[in-house]
């Protein structure tokens, strides 16, 4: 697993119907970021009031 930068320490995620590796540093990494999750809805599904998505 080299290519995905995986090495001999891993954490393993259940996710429903899936398992996700992570490197040990990457899912620390990925646990530390920080997401706007408002900023996001409006990028997928556009601001409200919208009604052409925008």
């Amino acid at each position: 697993m080299d290519h995905a930068g995986i090495g001999k320490d891993i954490k393993l995620a259940g996710l429903l119907d899936r398992i996700e590796v992570w490197s040990k540093e990457g899912h620390a990494r990925m646990l530390r970021e920080t997401v706007d999750l408002t900023a996001l809805a409006e990028e997928v599904m556009g601001s409200p009031g919208n009604t052409n998505g925008q």
